[in-house]
């Protein structure tokens, strides 16, 4: 059940069913590991879509943007993963490809980086779950949120959102966002307001961007220290 404030039935029919159809993607997982690639797809697309892009997007134009996601955010063993989301999200119906008959697939029931661009392939989010999310915009970051919380551990959800949905008010909202433990329903916490993202950048420099109380320092490709925060200490 969805819990969004003002709501009616059939507003919560359908948020419910959008979610559900989110949260059932298939994501390859073994021993614990579970794929970060369909969600970076989808959180990317998401961002194009709150952004007012066309529905369907190039792979050729999306490769270099989704490669460094791929690389920043997922496991660096895969570096052939490129394809594999952008093909295989189709078969969770939220997700559709122009021209898929020109495409052949190999024995493990993928396509090659090849194929995708020689044939000028392009993808995005089928029209109706497209235009749910363009014009519902809490919907639309309550299924980044969703995401987020399943696919990436805490420390990482702004970076990840940053990455993906941009420098956006979006990211604000997404903060507001509260899933249930199953992730099955969302609502709007009243809003408050955000630190000054300047006080966190003078504190991290200040203390050359490890933890004051313990020297620990770790940072990630892109420059980020997802486990530091900048607090008042007394």
């Amino acid at each position: 059940m969805i819990e969004f404030q003002k709501q009616s039935e059939h507003e919560r029919t359908i948020r419910e069913k959008v979610l559900s159809q989110f949260k059932n993607v298939k994501v390859w997982q073994k021993r614990g590991d579970r794929s970060p690639y369909k969600p970076l797809l989808i959180l990317w697309v998401i961002g194009q879509c709150l952004r007012g892009h066309d529905r369907l997007i190039s792979y050729v134009d999306c490769c270099e943007t989704l490669e460094e996601l791929f690389r920043t955010f997922g496991p660096t063993r895969n570096s052939r993963a490129l394809p594999m989301p952008f093909y295989r999200l189709r078969k969770d119906r939220i997700w559709e490809l122009t021209d898929v008959l020109t495409l052949k697939e190999n024995a493990d029931g993928d396509v090659t980086h090849g194929s995708l661009c020689k044939n000028e392939i392009c993808g995005g989010f089928t029209e109706e779950i497209y235009d749910l999310l363009r014009h519902d915009k809490i919907l639309a970051i309550g299924v980044a949120k969703m995401l987020a919380n399943d696919h990436f551990p805490e420390t990482l959800h702004d970076f990840v959102l940053q990455a993906t949905l941009g420098e956006q008010p979006y990211l604000e909202i997404f903060n507001q966002i509260v899933t249930h433990q199953d992730s099955s329903s969302i609502f709007i916490k009243s809003f408050r307001r955000r630190r000054d993202r300047v006080f966190r950048k003078k504190i991290l420099s200040n203390y050359n961007h490890r933890c004051a109380v313990c020297n620990f320092f770790l940072e990630i490709p892109t420059g980020h220290w997802p486990s530091l925060e900048a607090a008042h200490i007394m």
